[in-house]
């Protein structure tokens, strides 16, 4: 069993494969609009994290290919009927990874500290970017 902090990397790319997921969810039950352009772009950035996060697993000799996408998460992504609805989702995944990053960020001396800054900003500019279609003030990790 890795200890706490690899267990975070393996949490944190569970969640990352699952937006992927959903991200090709929504762009093949909804492929125009707005919304579309926004979820590609989130999906790269996905991509990005996934690479990342699988390279740090495999420096510890853990297979990234063992860890599967969370399905909790996809399954309540296709409840969502409309775009609006599925934006607002993605949204509050958003809001949601920024407070885990948070919370990671405040343990002194984390092993991957420079790792979850960097995701932290990267998904702080995506939070940025779906208010902005959303039409929304931005909230939370100014």
């Amino acid at each position: 069993m890795p200890d706490r902090f690899l267990q975070d990397v393996i949490t944190n790319l569970k969640f990352h494969t699952a937006w992927i997921e959903i991200g090709a969810y929504f762009l093949r039950n909804r492929p125009d609009g707005k919304d579309s352009v926004f979820i590609r772009r989130m999906m790269q950035v996905e991509q990005s994290i996934i690479h990342r996060l699988s390279r740090t697993l495999r420096q510890y000799d853990y297979a990234p290919s063992r860890i599967q996408p969370d399905s909790t998460l996809i399954e309540q992504a296709k409840k969502r009927q409309t775009p609006e609805t599925a934006l607002r989702y993605i949204h509050h995944g958003i809001l949601m990874s920024l407070k885990w990053y948070q919370e990671r960020l405040n343990i002194p001396d984390h092993p991957f500290r420079a790792l979850w800054q960097e995701l932290f900003d990267e998904q702080n500019q995506l939070k940025k970017e779906i208010e902005q279609v959303l039409g929304l003030k931005s909230s939370y990790a100014e």
